[in-house]
């Protein structure tokens, strides 16, 4: 595997520094191929999710230029799905543009002590910035979650839900309880 990505990631420099050929024709199906597989295995990365696994090495593919077309084709796809993940991942960690005013005041005075929400706020009682209830009993930050297709609290950090999706659980409980009377924030 080590041998693939270096092999690729050499490819992808020459490319990179030389922009076409010496002869002036554009790279090769193989240099393509390689460059679209660096730039998904990145934007996977960067996502947190596991690499796409490349069978071979793009220099050993079959010859037909039409299979090296449809190789080409597919990491194409498979790039522009991961940025359009990656670009949603972002709009939802850009809680300054949506959250609305009041919103970051509940979630400042609940769990950010005044700054900004706490996104990763957990404890043995609540959770969220918005500070949630959690447990096994009707309210709990998991029932209020899957009432509007939201993923449940994670322990582990990295599976923690966005922002955006923390928010949508808090509308879902001032929804289902009425009100800001379940904050200890009611004034905020």
């Amino acid at each position: 595997m080590k041998l693939i990505l270096a092999t690729v990631l050499a490819a992808v420099i020459a490319a990179a520094t030389s922009g076409t050929l010496a002869n002036g024709s554009q790279p090769k199906l193989t240099t393509r191929i390689a460059e679209m597989t660096v730039a998904t295995w990145s934007c996977e990365d960067h996502l947190g999710t596991p690499r796409t696994r490349a069978s071979v090495s793009p220099w050993q593919l079959p010859k037909p230029k039409a299979y090296r077309r449809w190789v080409l084709n597919l990491w194409t796809l498979r790039h522009a799905s991961c940025a359009k993940r990656l670009d949603e991942k972002k709009r939802q960690w850009n809680w300054q543009a949506w959250l609305p005013p009041k919103w970051y005041r509940v979630g400042s005075c609940e769990t950010g002590y005044g700054g900004d929400p706490n996104w990763f706020h957990a404890n043995s009682s609540y959770v969220s910035a918005f500070g949630i209830q959690r447990g096994n009993f009707n309210g709990a930050y998991d029932d209020d979650a899957r009432r509007v297709g939201m993923p449940p609290w994670s322990d582990d950090a990295r599976k923690r839900p966005t922002p955006w999706q923390q928010y949508l659980t808090a509308v879902s409980h001032h929804d289902r309880f009425g009100g800001f009377s379940g904050w200890g924030c009611r004034n905020a």
